[in-house]
């Protein structure tokens, strides 16, 4: 499983992840969307092949410090603010940010 290169997890009621998934040295597209997550953890932003993290419709309330992603997307259902989103990615990043309606 070391060499996968993408993970679907969206829509499975997840409330954390497993510590397992640190070890996907290769994966580039990760997709958490639609779970119950309040937070992503340090590990993610150690998956140094990980260039998509799709964690929309989640209530997250923090996301690792040095994320390294190409593409984010995020929703306004989240309890962490986009500011703070923002100082946290390292690099440019390509970021979509869904059901932005009042």
């Amino acid at each position: 499983m070391s060499s996968l290169e993408e993970l679907n997890l969206g829509y499975n009621n997840l409330d954390i992840l497993p510590s397992s998934l640190g070890a996907l040295s290769k994966l580039k597209k990760l997709d958490l969307s639609n779970n119950k997550l309040n937070n992503i953890p340090e590990y993610i932003s150690k998956l140094e092949s990980l260039e998509t993290l799709l964690i929309d419709g989640n209530k997250l309330d923090h996301i690792p410090d040095d994320l390294q992603v190409n593409h984010l997307q995020i929703d306004h259902k989240q309890s962490i603010e986009f500011k703070t989103v923002f100082q946290k990615l390292k690099k440019k990043v390509k970021i979509r940010i869904l059901n932005n309606t009042n």
